[in-house]
């Protein structure tokens, strides 16, 4: 409800013309909604036929490609995945199956799904144990669990009647990870190494394992059915790893059986069609979840051919994956939703969906003379790219490709890992490559992956060896038939590198210093050998981020100037918070995300001022919550007024405060001096939490927030 009056109100400020146009166009998604959920209630949701067209391969791994610390990997997590046993969210290795009692007929169906799904249901779960890949024990996943709390949500209901937080504790994402299916081409690579080790038996082993997981999904999740076709993004990124998975195993002469192949084909219709009816889209507002909403598409477009729907989806995705990359990266190649590490995931998108498109240039050029702005009842509608080019990329999205693959190489710290901005949620579109912890669990911090896709995408391995991560390899191949992304370019043109004048910095630290007692306070952290000089200063003023970093030397400045008006569901209440680290120890670390609608009142003190190491006045905080989880709205501007490698100096103000920072950078110390001008200044709370680090979604530590 608020938010059709946030959408109502937006109205009075349209022009009238458009004003009507949004009202008619929502109006009309509303009597489709109804259209739907009545045609779903009454009859199957399962497509009545398999479209024509054929797949075509896109993906594709050598045992070669293989880096050597992904080869040892695969072999731990390989065998959990056969044994159905996921770490997920924090949740530790859990083995997810259901406890009903099942059949391989598939008569407990009919106790699960609604009664006119359940013949085509039984036809697909009878699958799982026919042909050459008859998977005899295979014991069903229960994909509409979360397995942390316990709770499940019915298979039967419509996906529009899911509730997102059915009670306290319970986590919606936990299925949704699940259901992404990312582990099936982590399988499918283990089958073509097995393969290339001359151990057949394992690869088709890994074979069987993914066709009856693919199988298990489509018969006991009907599409439209139940929690994981809840949210679009989520339909998008499972069926992309799906098509990866299948198109992998090739490379380990795994040759599928025709009504496997039958199944899995009209599921990608039936995917898409979810997908494109339900696009995460308007006129105002657009993120991550579209971004992956047109990634999936474009994966399906790409892996089906001679089928002119999926011509258009090609067509489709292509031209919004261009207009969304310029669009979702500002100038100096930060991420508009205020989060490093969504900065990560919408990055990885647009640059697997460049190399994507860029591919497709070469071998699908057809489709894309061939395209029919009327093929699709989409909203948006189709964009085409420039017919005539060489490459599909003009050079303002090449440049956003640039410069977001920087932005992120400017983001490690000296042990590898990106500091954290704003939410992690761990999210992911592929994960080829799982990065673990040597205590094990994935990595969520190390976001290699996207350095290397730009390598293969943009030429630059600058940013990463081309043997560190396999995305750059998978890329390449889709890159091989001479393929172009685009024209060298020069590195790191997005940020600058000073801001002021030094004076700028010591006139801020004498005004803090003399400010009334009370308000203002300084904080030194101290060092046995002295700090490397001088050190590299990176700016990205219209992301809010100031880095200077040197060896074992790394310390970041957040200072941003946001739309006051507009909410950031993304964002922190951490301007003017510090990032440290000295001689190679984290001495100021963010506290990450932890969690989100599972326990709200932690989400809310991980995104408070409490947690992050910033300066503000006494009863004051920078951000104030709006009506949900993911409304958020920063009330003061961040103004850096000196950046450089001497360190920084900025402000907060407000009709009603003002706080001040100065971070100054001499041979064995840093001092940070904060000073409040109008109230007190407010006692640094990270120095008292009694919370740590979350590492990743769900994901806690007793890691310090502060070490002098």
């Amino acid at each position: 409800m608020n938010e059709f009056v946030s959408s109502f109100r937006r109205l009075f400020v349209l022009p009238p013309v458009e004003a009507l146009a949004r009202v008619r166009g929502a109006v009309g998604r509303r009597l489709q909604a109804k259209r739907e959920r009545f045609r779903d209630q009454h009859g199957s949701t399962y497509l009545s036929h398999t479209p024509e067209g054929q797949f075509v391969r896109i993906f594709s791994v050598q045992s070669e490609d293989i880096p050597e610390d992904l080869i040892q990997t695969l072999d731990l997590i390989c065998t959990d995945h056969c044994a159905h046993r996921f770490d997920l969210l924090g949740a530790g290795p859990t083995v997810v199956r259901r406890t009903d009692k099942v059949d391989a007929g598939g008569l407990w169906l009919k106790r699960l799904v609604r009664p006119a799904n359940t013949s085509e249901s039984q036809r697909i779960w009878r699958l799982i144990g026919e042909g050459p890949f008859a998977h005899g024990e295979y014991a069903p996943i229960d994909w509409n669990m979360d397995f942390k709390s316990g709770y499940r949500w019915p298979e039967a209901t419509h996906w529009r009647d899911i509730q997102i937080a059915p009670s306290p504790g319970v986590d919606i994402k936990v299925p949704w990870e699940l259901s992404r299916l990312q582990h099936l081409p982590q399988l499918a690579i283990a089958a073509v190494l097995k393969a290339s080790q001359g151990n057949g038996d394992a690869a088709h082993g890994y074979a069987l394992e993914v066709r009856a997981q693919i199988l298990d999904f489509i018969a006991t999740t009907p599409p439209r059915c139940g929690v994981d076709w809840a949210s679009p993004m989520e339909t998008a990124i499972r069926l992309a790893n799906m098509l990866a998975a299948t198109d992998i195993l090739q490379d380990a002469d795994i040759e599928y059986d025709g009504p496997f192949l039958q199944v899995l084909k009209r599921s990608v219709f039936e995917h898409i069609h979810h997908v494109l009816a339900n696009l995460e889209w308007s006129e105002d507002a657009r993120g991550n979840h579209y971004l992956a909403n047109i990634l999936g598409v474009l994966v399906a477009g790409c892996c089906i051919r001679n089928n002119g729907e999926a011509d258009a989806w090609l067509v489709f995705a292509a031209g919004q994956m261009g207009i969304e990359t310029k669009r979702q990266f500002l100038r100096d190649g930060g991420n508009f939703e205020a989060s490093t590490s969504y900065h990560r995931l919408s990055g990885e998108m647009a640059l697997f969906g460049a190399g994507l498109i860029c591919g497709a240039w070469q071998t699908r050029r057809q489709a894309f003379e061939d395209a029919d702005a009327g093929a699709l009842n989409v909203r948006p509608p189709i964009a085409f790219l420039p017919i005539e080019s060489a490459t599909p990329l003009d050079d303002e999205w090449h440049a956003a490709l640039r410069k977001l693959s920087e932005f992120t190489y400017a983001l490690q710290k000296p042990n590898g890992c990106v500091l954290q901005i704003g939410d992690n949620d761990s999210g992911r579109f592929f994960i080829f490559h799982p990065i673990m912890r040597s205590g094990g669990g994935r990595d969520h911090l190390v976001h290699i992956a996207l350095l290397g896709q730009a390598n293969a995408v943009l030429d630059r391995d600058d940013l990463t060896d081309d043997h560190a991560v396999l995305d750059t390899t998978i890329l390449k191949h889709i890159l091989s038939d001479g393929a172009t992304c685009g024209a060298d370019t020069p590195p790191f043109s997005g940020a600058i590198s000073n801001v002021g004048e030094h004076q700028a910095l010591h006139d801020m630290a004498a005004k803090i210093q003399g400010l009334a007692p009370g308000h203002w306070t300084e904080t030194v952290f101290k060092v046995d050998s002295e700090i490397p000089s001088p050190l590299v200063a990176e700016g990205f003023p219209d992301f809010g981020l100031y880095v200077l970093k040197g060896p074992g030397t790394y310390l970041a400045v957040r200072c941003h100037s946001p739309n006051l008006g507009a909410s950031m569901g993304h964002a922190h209440d951490d301007n003017l918070g510090l990032e440290l680290v000295l001689e190679g120890q984290e001495r100021v670390v963010d506290p990450g995300s932890a969690i989100y609608t599972a326990d709200p009142t932690k989400r809310n003190l991980y995104r408070s001022a409490a947690s992050h190491f910033v300066p503000r006045a006494e009863g004051k905080e920078a951000a104030r919550e709006g009506e949900g989880l993911f409304s958020y709205f920063l009330t003061g501007q961040g103004e850096c007024c000196y950046f450089g490698p001497h360190g920084f100096a900025g402000r907060i103000e407000t009709d009603a405060w003002c706080v001040l920072r100065a971070v100054i950078v001499e041979a064995h110390c840093v001092r940070v001096l904060d000073g409040s001008v109008k109230q007190p200044l407010a006692a640094h709370k990270v120095f008292q939490t009694d919370h740590g680090v979350s590492l990743g979604y769900g994901e806690e530590t007793k890691s310090p927030l502060c070490l002098l």
